[in-house]
């Protein structure tokens, strides 16, 4: 269900009261207690969120019946909430990647185990928890000195993967014929995996290279081209952007971050670990630390590597720090959390520009007290925009193994205004590009079906707006509730 924002108007005084929720967070599912590493439900989620319908679709890399993670589901409602599969040692173990879901499927990554001495798997489920199958089981790793382990076509798959036709994509954090990781396809069937890149070895047994090692983040793919982040590696060890063909050729560093100071700042942030978005020409994403305050930074920077721009700088402190998770984009607007900072030391979600302006805290999570609080802490993963709800996740908090959290994303009306039988509605802070609606009525008790739709006319400035509702006062009403809804 979408959110709202509820206003009253005393129309007999001539006057109109705004009843301004905050930033409307909901703790859908809180994770439970772990009893000798094991729970009912699964402990620590670092990953996104997948949707379908009403139903929200996540990993737990820990915990469960046998410790090892599990594949989960829970309406958007906080209701339902059911394990769809637990993990052995056959399937994988520890799924930390987000979940991508088509046509009743949903497709993932698993860290460690299958059967070639935990290197990980593919592997798909039906969403009603029946089906499961490994659909690639990864080499198993040889040492070699100082590379550590290497294999044929990567290990320890940490991010989650994009499909494409009935062709998915996904990068291991290790293995490959240097160990530093590697950028796979593979058929939705199990069949055709085929090893795109190879990232390169380290230099003289330092941790830099030529193009990046330990991609963590989703691939973003726009057209045939796949855009990716590196968390660590490139000529300075920090971290690299880089593209690839699907077909595997013409792989590209488009952004190598610098090396960093003794107190851990410099201009550009460092450790990329989340999903990059696409707005034209142009991607978004975070670096975890670095820049000018050594809190992390929010980025831009053209699919042809030009332009590197740093869009927001993190203060630490109460404006957040360690932002790892990548971002959700809408219209000119931007969301994200950070690991780290806010208020209460436990993380926060931001909204902000493109452009960089209008950086705004959206939720702090509450302080930790022994580990535990009431809304979860330290989000690490990409939120899921819905409408104007934010869906995610965080890895600590609520009882210390996690939780699953919704955000309704509401502007913030700055005036509200008679005008005759009209009502006139300031707002800042909604989603550019977005439509909203009015709906009035005098029985806020009424079920939202039978609320009354009014005409309106919006005039928009990105994520700011006025709307004029049209013949919207019932002079003969003692009081009337409106509702601004995004469309």
């Amino acid at each position: 269900m979408k959110a709202s924002i509820l206003v009253l108007a005393t129309t007999l005084l001539g006057t109109i009261a705004p009843k301004l929720p905050a930033q409307a967070f909901n703790a859908l599912h809180i994770f439970s207690t772990l009893q000798a590493g094991t729970n009912a439900d699964g402990s620590a989620p670092r990953a996104g969120l997948a949707l379908s319908g009403g139903t929200l679709f996540g990993s737990a890399p820990n915990g469960n019946t046998n410790g090892f993670g599990a594949i989960y589901a829970v309406n958007t409602d906080g209701s339902g909430f059911t394990v769809l599969h637990t993990f052995t040692t056959p399937d994988g173990l520890h799924p930390e990647g987000d979940l991508v879901l088509s046509d009743g499927t949903l497709y993932g990554t698993a860290n460690s185990g299958g059967t070639n001495q935990n290197t990980g798997t593919v592997f798909s489920l039906g969403t009603n928890g029946t089906s499961f199958t490994v659909l690639h089981t990864f080499a198993t790793n040889v040492p070699v000195g100082e590379l550590g382990y290497t294999n044929t076509d990567g290990a320890s798959p940490v991010a989650g993967l994009i499909l494409s036709g009935n062709t998915l994509y996904g990068t291991t954090s290790g293995g490959g014929a240097h160990g530093n990781g590697t950028i796979f396809s593979i058929n939705t069937d199990g069949s055709g995996f085929t090893l795109l890149h190879t990232f390169k070895p380290n230099n003289l047994n330092l941790p830099d290279n030529a193009d990046g090692e330990d991609p963590r983040g989703d691939l973003l793919l726009s057209g045939d081209t796949l855009y990716g982040t590196a968390r660590s590696g490139g000529t300075n060890g920090y971290g690299t952007l880089f593209s690839l063909n699907t077909n595997g050729l013409g792989f590209t560093v488009l952004h190598t971050f610098d090396s960093h100071n003794v107190n851990g700042t410099n201009l550009d942030g460092w450790y990329p670990e989340g999903n990059l978005v696409i707005s034209g020409d142009t991607l978004f994403g975070t670096a975890s630390a670095g820049g000018t305050n050594s809190s992390g930074i929010v980025f831009s920077v053209k699919t042809n590597g030009d332009s590197f721009t740093v869009v927001h700088t993190f203060a630490g402190g109460a404006e957040g720090a360690g932002p790892t998770a990548g971002l959700a984009l809408s219209g000119g607007q931007l969301y994200g959390s950070t690991a780290d900072g806010g208020a209460n030391t436990s993380g926060a979600l931001f909204a902000l520009g493109t452009d960089g302006t209008g950086f705004n805290i959206l939720h702090n999570f509450a302080k930790f007290v022994a580990g535990t609080n009431s809304d979860g802490g330290r989000p690490a993963a990409t939120m899921l925009l819905s409408g104007n709800n934010l869906y995610g996740t965080t890895q600590f908090g609520g009882t210390g193994n996690g939780v699953v959290f919704g955000l309704a994303v509401l502007p913030d009306i700055t005036s509200l205004n008679l005008a005759g039988s009209n009502v006139v509605l300031n707002a800042i802070n909604g989603v550019a590009g977005e439509s909203y609606a009015v709906l009035t009525s005098t029985d806020a008790g009424q079920s939202l079906s039978q609320w009354t739709p009014v005409a309106t006319n919006l005039v928009t400035n990105g994520g700011n707006f006025t709307i004029i509702a049209t013949n919207a006062v019932n002079l003969g009403a003692q009081q009337q509730f409106y509702i601004l809804q995004m469309q």
